[in-house]
């Protein structure tokens, strides 16, 4: 059956268009009714709700400025102003709830959360009185703009990662040093990735090649200066034949990477899937190295 006889015999009209271009149309419906809505008339009232929206507009847009480098903007009203002093008491009074509402689910041995408890404690993390609401409003447009190209991105990326698991097939174990790689990956944030693969191998390293070992490399270390990084458990692992020469550089990489992406070298997420396929052939090979 053809996807246009599925439409004509059942209505699923809305069946025709992707996903993330319905949301993208639900999206930009949500944006130009609210502005419509804020410019619909010039009676008084509404006139000072206009200028509301307006400044709540400009907060918003200096706080997503802000947000982007962790640098506050001159614009972003103090902790004092009337709209800062609104959002410590909403955040203050949303950790309250969330904090005596799960207490009592808890005491009532609700584990999991039923969907409607979910649904009600998300419907209580909302601001109601303006000028708050608007800026909330504001951010969240931002927040669903940017979710809809990192839903496709983050769909390409999944089918990346099906073909590492595939030929690479990683043991339980490795993947136990890999659960927030895959998270990363998927939503964009490559230095984190990069970053997260190098802490990777920094902990399957530790675990693999003791102190004591690294000593019967470094005999010249002193007693108290026991402090061996992870190029020292790399050469350790390459000396004791844990791991071979090819394995050997493949970590060096993954380590340098690491280390090039907290200093935010564009170089070191280059190649990103690359980095996930060299780490987890380290992490294979390493466990066979200890393998008894």
């Amino acid at each position: 059956m053809t996807q246009n006889n599925m439409k004509d015999e059942k209505d699923l009209s809305s069946y025709q268009f992707d996903l993330d271009i319905q949301i993208e149309t639900m999206i930009q419906t949500y944006e130009e009714d609210r502005e419509r809505f804020w410019q619909q008339t010039n009676d008084h009232e509404i006139a000072i709700a206009k200028v509301a929206f307006s400044q709540a507009e400009t907060i918003a847009e200096a706080l997503l400025k802000s947000s982007d480098n962790l640098l506050p903007d001159g614009i972003l009203p103090d902790s004092l102003s009337e709209i800062g002093v609104a959002r410590s008491t909403f955040l203050e009074n949303v950790a309250t709830y969330r904090s005596k509402f799960l207490k009592v689910c808890e005491d009532h041995g609700l584990s999991p959360l039923p969907a409607d408890i979910l649904y009600h404690l998300e419907m209580v993390d909302r601001p109601l009185d303006r000028p708050l609401k608007l800026v909330w409003e504001r951010l969240c447009i931002k927040l669903a703009w940017d979710g809809v190209g990192s839903i496709r991105e983050g769909t390409l990326r999944i089918l990346k990662l099906w073909g590492l698991l595939v030929d690479l097939q990683p043991s339980r174990s490795t993947l136990s040093f890999l659960q927030r790689v895959g998270r990363c990956f998927i939503w964009g944030f490559d230095p984190e990735c990069i970053i997260v693969c190098r802490g990777a191998i920094d902990t399957a390293f530790r675990d693999a090649v003791s102190d004591d070992v690294c000593m019967s490399i470094y005999p010249d270390r002193k007693a108290g200066d026991r402090k061996f990084g992870l190029a020292n458990r790399i050469v350790a692992a390459y000396e004791k034949k844990l791991i071979d020469k090819s394995t050997k550089k493949l970590a060096f990489g993954v380590k340098n990477h690491g280390d090039e992406a907290v200093h935010h070298d564009p170089y070191a997420i280059k190649d990103v899937t690359r980095t996930i396929k060299e780490t987890i052939i380290v992490l294979k090979k390493l466990e066979c190295g200890i393998c008894p």
